[in-house]
């Protein structure tokens, strides 16, 4: 098994290093790009208003929007990732897995990678209770984790970002999985800010629209 790991290693050894460079800078690119946006975050978006052929007024509304929409989508991910660790360690100790609290904590972290997420932890309970030769406590944690944990941010996540957004949560669950769908993994969070993007555009519409009228009349 040693032998052919390391022939691996050694087969895959560029794919490694060129794989681990452009990771790291990727998120060497990622902070860098955070610390200046947080230093001249308000110098980017004045120059932006400004460049916009809108009145500012209307800039500063679609902007306003788009921001809400990203603040409740990231405090949304946040508040799911802990309830999910909740009920994940509740379904551990009830159905017999040790180390409850353990796990519950490695699923704040599991929760936050996109596809897999939960049944990162879920799965390997699953599979100890199953060598434990409990197959009603494995068949009960499955259910649990299927039917609790990994639809909850599906039912949960579309009425956190409407209720502050004022969106309805349809359109919410639908930006999320289309953004996910077009965009990969990023999408959760692109598909509503395009969403909420959008919806502010035919605001400010709607709201020149009506003033032209009552200009006129």
């Amino acid at each position: 098994f040693v032998e052919q790991a390391v022939a691996w290693v050694g087969d895959n050894a560029a794919n490694i290093v060129s794989s681990t460079t452009q990771a790291l800078l990727g998120l060497l690119l990622v902070f860098l790009s955070l610390f200046f946006f947080l230093k001249d975050g308000r110098k980017f978006l004045d120059y932006l208003i400004k460049l916009s052929p809108l009145d500012d007024s209307y800039d500063i509304k679609i902007f306003h929007r788009v921001s809400l929409m990203i603040t409740s989508v990231v405090r949304g991910i946040l508040l799911i990732a802990v309830m999910q660790a909740v009920l994940v360690g509740f379904g551990f100790y009830i159905f017999g897995v040790p180390n409850a609290t353990l796990w519950a904590t490695v699923t704040v972290i599991a929760s936050f990678i996109p596809f897999v997420g939960t049944g990162l932890v879920v799965l390997p309970g699953v599979a100890y209770l199953l060598l434990q030769g409990n197959l009603m406590a494995a068949v009960g944690l499955a259910v649990w984790g299927t039917l609790l944990v990994g639809l909850i941010d599906n039912l949960f996540m579309p009425f956190m970002y409407g209720k502050r957004v004022k969106i309805h949560p349809l359109i919410i669950l639908f930006s999320v999985l289309g953004g996910i769908y077009a965009f990969g993994p990023l999408g959760f969070l692109i598909g509503p800010m395009m969403v909420s993007f959008f919806i502010a555009i035919l605001d400010v519409y709607r709201e020149y629209m009506i003033g032209n009228i009552e200009t006129e009349l």
